[in-house]
């Protein structure tokens, strides 16, 4: 399958050299782009729909590329109080990005799973899938941090929580 990296050839034609800012782990290798419909099913959307635009946009992208799954957007105090207490947030209610509190009305946070990839799958196999969702977040101008690479830096640190699911919005 060809790849195609228009957006390179227009860097190149307007002599332009993108700098990724920090918060962008750099792309492994180039995604390849797959034309097809997105495949969010009716909680996917859900979810979706709790976020902010620019989350939106990147996953309806990426989900055209490929098929993944929108796990949670928006969360209640009482999920993340939960999930603070199992160790899977080292941050209490309401200081995360996917809680909403008032004047906010949508999360800055989305858990995303690629639907072929296995919840086990080594580290290496959800940076493949974060090169995808950070490509096209670089595509459409959105700026994100991954669960990954916390501070742009793949693998993270031994002591900091690898959250591989996880993208939120870095501004």
């Amino acid at each position: 399958m060809e790849q195609v990296n228009w957006l390179d050839d227009l860097l190149i034609l307007f002599r332009v050299k993108p700098e990724l800012p920090s918060a962008f782990p750099p792309p492994s290798t180039p995604v390849p782009l797959k034309e097809t419909a997105v495949t969010f099913g009716p909680r996917s959307l859900a979810q979706l729909a709790t976020c902010e635009q620019p989350i939106r946009d990147v996953f309806t992208e990426v989900d055209r590329r490929r098929p993944c799954t929108i796990i949670e957007g928006a969360r209640s105090q009482a999920d993340q109080d939960r999930d603070f207490d199992k160790g899977v947030s080292k941050l209490r209610w309401p200081h995360g990005k996917h809680n909403v509190v008032p004047p906010a009305t949508l999360s800055r946070a989305v858990d995303v799973k690629p639907d072929d990839l296995a919840w086990t799958a080594p580290p290496e196999a959800w940076k493949v899938f974060a090169d995808l969702v950070f490509q096209v977040a670089l595509e459409i101008g959105i700026k994100l941090r991954w669960g990954g690479a916390w501070n742009g830096i793949y693998p993270n640190p031994p002591h900091d929580l690898n959250d591989y699911d996880h993208f939120e919005l870095a501004t």
